[in-house]
C-alpha cells in the first residue's frame, strides 16, 4: 500500500496507473484534507473485495439460520399455507 497526496495523484496519473497495473493486489490512498482519504485499486481487487463482502454477508446469514435451528427458533407452516402465501 502506498500513500500519495492529490497533488501527486494529479502530476502523475500514468505513473500510478502503471504501478497499479504492475501491482494489481495493491492500492493506493489519496491523502486529503480532514482525513477524507480515497483508495485507489484496480478493476479485479474491487470485485475480489466485494466478493469476500457477500460471501461474508452470506456466512453470516448461514450462521444465523444455524442458530435459529439449534434453539428452535423456527416458523411451522403447512405446504397448504406456503401455497397460499404464494398467491
Amino acid at each position: 500500500m502506498k500513500t500519495i497526496k492529490t497533488v501527486d495523484l494529479l502530476n502523475n496519473i500514468k505513473q500510478v496507473s502503471d504501478w497499479l497495473k504492475e501491482n494489481p493486489r495493491e492500492w493506493i490512498t489519496v491523502a486529503r484534507p480532514h482525513n477524507e482519504n480515497i483508495v485507489i485499486m484496480t478493476e479485479a481487487e474491487a470485485h475480489s473485495l466485494a466478493k469476500a463482502r457477500r460471501n461474508t454477508e452470506y456466512l453470516a446469514k448461514l450462521d444465523r439460520g444455524t442458530q435459529a435451528i439449534e434453539n428452535n427458533d423456527l416458523i411451522h407452516i403447512s405446504l397448504e399455507e406456503m401455497q397460499a402465501m404464494e398467491k
